[in-house]
């Protein structure tokens, strides 16, 4: 948890907490967990359904914590 922590701070580059798609992207690269278009497409939908751009440090734990535990 402490390195996702870590790489979210990483790409929440004016550090409020809410990441858009671009940096939402950049975080999948650098955990290097998922690198398929569809998948981050997939994953995109479930955590921004609306498209607004405003993905929060807990909702993607959540997210990458049910899509990626069998």
């Amino acid at each position: 948890m402490f390195r996702f922590t870590q790489i979210f701070k990483e790409v929440d580059l004016d550090n409020n907490g809410i990441i858009n798609e671009d940096e939402f992207r950049e975080l999948l690269s650098k955990m290097n967990v998922i690198e398929r278009e569809d998948e981050i497409q997939y994953l995109l939908q479930l955590v921004d359904p609306y498209n607004n751009q405003r993905m929060t440090f807990s909702e993607i734990v959540h997210l990458l914590s049910s899509h990626m535990v069998p």
